[in-house]
This record gives C-alpha cells, structure tokens and sequence, in this order.
C-alpha cells in the first residue's frame, strides 16, 4: 500500500498589480502603528504634555480599526513589513514599488519610511494618526523619530538614523521631501513625482517640469519618475 503523500502548503499567489501590493503593505504599517499606539499608552499615560492634544483616544482606535483585518505578536522583524511580501512579487506584472526599489537601490528600511510616507496620500486618516503618534496635530507627515519607531531594531536606530539625512539618498533624489518640523525633527512626505509614479496617477510634478529642458539638469527626471 502506497503512504498518502503529505499536502504541499499552499504558495500564495503572485500580485497582479500594485493595488494588492499596497493593500497589503498598509494592513501591515496598521499593525505597526497600533502597537505604536499602544506603546505610547502604556508609557505616557500620565504625560501632561499629553493632555493639549485635540485628537482622542477613541478616534484614534476608530481610525486604526479601519481595515484592520488580523493581529501580530510584536515585535515584528527588522524589514518584515517588506520582505514578508516579497515572495508574491514574482508575476508578470512590473510592480512600481518594486522598479522604485531598483532603479534607486533602496534598502528595505528605506522602502519602508517610502511606503509610511505614501500612506497620507492613499487614506487621509493616516495623517491624523501620525499628528497623535509625533504629539503635534501640524505634523501629519511621519518624522524620523517614528519612522525609526516602526522599522528599526533598537540597536540599529542610530545607524539608520543616517538614511533620514537631508544629503541621504531619499531627500537627496527627492524621493521624500521634509515638511514641517516641530522642535527641530521635521517630517516626511512622498514626492509629487513618486506618488503619481507610484498610485498611476497622470500629471507632471510641477517641481521637476521646469528642469526637462534644462541645460543643467538633463531630462534625466523623466527617466526617473515616469
């Protein structure tokens, strides 16, 4: 008699697009922030500095219950939000997170500061969120202090901390642009030219127009962005 033969797991399926991509990349920075959140309660309970803040508890559990669809044991594994997805990212479909990735030779954790920028700009109850986790409502964009919160080790934080600098490869290629500060720490956003890259948006990025047909700067922009 022949022994049954054990059932392979099943792989999951390949993206077929960059919507199922970044779905799943905004479930995962969910779970992040709402540790985050949870963290902070814990440790600043009691913080009067605390109590000027105009956003709620209860909104901030509303915001981040929206599309929350599973839980994970914290902490989670330096550069997961990324690699755990990358297995799927094998079909034919050019993923533009994917070509970003490679065109700029992006690490993972920078990849990741890309993907909690984005965010903003596909849901814009994540502004919010990040005003409550960076203690300012103005700072709706996240800065280094939380981007190094949700994708560092510990250990590492003072490392990668050099990947946030102005003349580092995000700010310096314009991928991220700084945005308002609070006591100095400012906060990030995506670029107009890498959003619409990236969500397929049409348009030009009105900052990079006036340099097409510049002597000084190639249309190397092109090549970039589009």
């Amino acid at each position: 008699m022949t022994a049954k033969r054990k059932s392979e797991p099943a792989t999951a399926p390949a993206y077929t697009g960059d919507h199922e991509l970044v779905a799943d990349l905004m479930g995962g920075l969910q779970l992040r922030l709402a540790e985050q959140l949870a963290a902070r309660r814990h440790r600043a309970v009691t913080d009067p500095a605390l109590k000027g803040l105009v956003i709620t508890d209860a909104e901030i559990d509303g915001l981040l219950a929206e599309g929350l669809r599973s839980e994970t044991e914290s902490p989670f594994a330096f550069g997961s939000l990324w690699t755990d997805l990358e297995p799927r990212m094998r079909g034919d479909e050019p993923l533009r997170l994917v070509q970003l990735r490679e065109r700029f030779r992006l690490t993972v954790f920078e990849l990741e500061c890309v993907i909690a920028c984005l965010a903003p700009e596909i849901e814009r109850r994540f502004e919010r969120i990040y005003g409550y986790l960076n203690d300012g409502v103005a700072l709706r964009y996240p800065t280094a202090e939380l981007l190094l919160r949700l994708f560092a080790p510990a250990t590492a934080r003072a490392q990668l901390q050099s990947l946030l600098a102005s003349d580092a490869r995000l700010l310096r290629s314009a991928i991220l642009v700084a945005g308002a500060e609070q006591q100095g720490a400012p906060s990030y956003r995506v670029a107009d030219g890498i959003v619409r890259f990236l969500l397929h948006q049409g348009g030009i990025d009105a900052l990079l127009s006036r340099n097409w047909c510049s002597s000084r700067h190639p249309p190397l922009a092109r090549n970039l962005w589009e």
